[in-house]
């Protein structure tokens, strides 16, 4: 798992630094951050894996789509 979140982190890194902008990309994503915490610290699990479920597709989709557009350039 370690090592599965190092390369991810990497390749991550790497899709910013091609962004112009990537706190644009970013900033919405402090909200749900804090939305899946409130959840997890109130025992609400079930809650929390459904919006992580959701903020992780709807977070791919975005990092892809910019990734797509600054290859496009």
């Amino acid at each position: 798992m370690v090592a599965f979140y190092a390369q991810i982190s990497a390749e991550l890194r790497l899709a910013f630094g091609l962004l112009n902008n990537p706190e644009l990309l970013h900033s919405p994503y402090l909200d749900m951050n804090a939305a899946v915490l409130g959840r997890l610290d109130a025992g609400k699990t079930d809650e929390a894996t459904r919006m992580l479920e959701d903020y992780l597709v709807q977070s791919e989709r975005t990092i892809l789509a910019a990734f797509e557009r600054s290859r496009n350039r």
